[in-house]
């Protein structure tokens, strides 16, 4: 369908092209690529070709380009298919100086790999060797073996320009944008407590969005100032898949199919079958004015919008309200200086979620699990900066930035509570010139951070502490401690880069990148993280016919991190 669409509006554009044109004769010029393409596989297959398909098997290859002037008229098609799934189609056309057209088509293949699920098995042992079973453990099953997973996205994209002739002060502008994903997904499902036993099935995946897009620019020779509103859509035409949850049992206990009521009496649902991946019906609206005047001897340039996106299935809501500002001057022939800013608020609905009561029917318990669940993008966020660029000589360049970002969550980690972070930055870039044979770049930047985004809820329980009797989830949660993050208050980032061309057949490349971050303001353990990578690439080109070129490069990535395992019982 989605292609039939395209080839139809290609046609209508080609119907104006030639009415436009009819009355002089046409330019033409065409280039056709024949070939083919071979993917052999051995092993495991999905992990090598995530896009280039499972088929041990060769594919024609097709790619074709037409063009063609005809006075103020010019029109661009372009095709390439590499496989059944891998199709590229682009077009753009121009009728006289009142019509912009760009039209476009691209399907690809996206195979995704088989969770074996094979980290998936923990059971707790009585003892440091490992001979004596406990009862908590983790379990899983696969209920589709042999399945192969991946989907097909085909994108359909269509944007339109108008000029009036007798308004040339005016551009009128339209877009559209289609999303199709057709194939499998893995799904994983949790039974009774969480993750005591996981299983895997195969669902089908049918999902489709639509977006749309109508604008309007007036300018003139101070500034231009538009308006654009825009329409999102996303949904899925698949069933939701259903799954049955095991009866409550403790994995240990004989028989395992008889539930035991000490154990139920701490689920909300089980021994039924539930739907699983519910995908929601999404819809998004946006309205945007922005703006662009010569103030003085800069430039301004502004940007107001707001954006409400709304989830049908659970019927809540997320509102967005955005605004910034970037002003550029030249100071001096030999100086120049950028100041931008932006900010947002944020606003999204909260939920009560209605639990029943603790060990309902049962002696003991009776508390209420009922709450209020409020979202973490509640909130405002903030930012401001400064750059100035200063040429000393014509060789050397040098940029000083210093900024600010803030945010602030109003209900995290507790409702109400505005908790912010505050991050302050420092930045110094300088590049050297001596000859177009020579060009080196060395940029330093800090990141100071007050009160990084954390994990409150805890890592792990207090030592020496227990709780009598039976222990249950909500028990454990009140001996949890442990802030946790890997978000630094120290951050320091160095890029170096070098560019030689000692002739005009060879070239070089160094860089190297360095990055040292550390958080030691966390109640129980100190985060740490060092990256350095060097590369180096050089290009050959003896003759115009041949080309050499290669590239190395070393990743070193360090962190430090706690670990947990999360199996039945706690």
């Amino acid at each position: 369908m989605t292609r039939k669409l395209l080839f139809a509006t290609l046609l209508v554009v080609g119907a104006l092209f030639a009415s436009a044109s009819a009355q002089e004769p046409t330019d033409y010029r065409w280039s056709l690529y024949v070939g083919g393409n071979y993917t052999g596989t051995n092993n495991f297959a999905d992990q090598v070709g995530e896009y280039i398909g499972r088929d041990d098997e060769g594919m024609p290859e097709i790619g074709f380009a037409l063009s063609g002037v005809n006075g103020f008229n010019v029109f661009d098609l372009r095709g390439h298919f590499y496989n059944d799934d891998n199709v590229d189609l682009f077009g753009t056309a121009r009728i006289a100086d009142q019509w912009k057209f760009k039209l476009s088509y691209r399907s690809l293949e996206h195979i995704k790999p088989t969770d074996l699920l094979a980290n998936l098995e923990v059971r707790e042992s009585l003892d440091r060797e490992g001979i004596s079973k406990g009862g908590k453990m983790i379990t899983h099953e696969d209920l589709d073996p042999g399945s192969e997973y991946g989907f097909t996205r085909h994108e359909i994209k269509t944007e339109i320009e108008f000029n009036p002739r007798d308004a040339g002060w005016l551009k009128l502008s339209a877009a559209h944008r289609t999303i199709l994903e057709k194939g499998d997904d893995q799904t994983l499902a949790l039974m009774h407590c969480a993750t005591c036993h996981i299983e895997s099935f195969a669902a089908e995946r049918d999902r489709v969005s639509h977006e749309l897009s109508l604008g309007a620019t007036a300018q003139n020779e101070k500034g231009s100032i538009g308006y654009e509103f825009g329409y999102r859509i996303f949904k899925s035409n698949a069933a939701t898949p259903e799954i049955y949850y095991d009866s409550a049992a403790h994995p240990t206990k004989e028989p395992t199919a008889q539930k035991g009521d000490e154990f139920a009496s701490r689920l909300i649902f089980e021994d039924e079958d539930m739907l699983v991946n519910l995908i929601p019906e999404v819809k998004k609206m946006s309205h945007a004015l922005k703006g662009r005047y010569a103030l003085g001897k800069g430039t301004l340039l502004a940007r107001v919008s707001a954006t409400t996106a709304k989830n049908d299935h659970s019927n809540l809501k997320t509102t967005i309200i955005s605004g910034s500002a970037k002003y550029s001057v030249r100071l001096s022939p030999r100086a120049s200086l950028r100041a931008q800013a932006s900010g947002s608020h944020r606003d999204a609905d909260e939920y009560f979620v209605d639990l029943p009561n603790y060990r309902d029917g049962r002696s003991g318990g009776g508390q209420d699990f009922d709450y209020t669940r409020y979202s973490i993008l509640t909130g405002r966020r903030g930012n401001a900066e400064t750059e100035l660029t200063y040429r000393p000589d014509r060789r050397t360049t040098l940029a000083f930035l210093a900024g600010y970002e803030a945010e602030q969550r109003d209900d995290y980690p507790y409702a109400g509570v505005k908790q912010t972070t505050n991050r302050y930055i420092g930045q110094l870039k300088a590049s050297y010139r001596p000859s177009v044979r020579v060009n080196a770049r060395l940029k330093y930047r800090l990141e100071l951070t007050d009160n990084p985004f954390t994990n409150y809820k805890g890592l792990f329980e207090r030592s020496g502490q227990n709780v009598p009797g039976l222990v249950y989830y909500y028990q454990r949660d009140a001996l949890r401690t442990g802030e946790i993050t890997n978000q630094p208050t120290v951050a320091h980032q160095a890029d170096f880069r070098l560019n030689l061309r000692p002739s005009p057949q060879f070239s070089a490349q160094v860089t190297a990148n360095v990055t040292l971050e550390t958080n030691d303001d966390l109640d129980s353990l100190d985060y740490e993280r060092t990256v350095y990578q060097p590369a180096v690439s050089f290009t050959y080109t003896p003759r115009p016919e041949w080309n050499f070129f290669g590239s190395a490069s070393y990743l070193f990535d360090e962190s430090n991190g706690p670990v947990t395992v999360a199996i039945m019982d706690g």
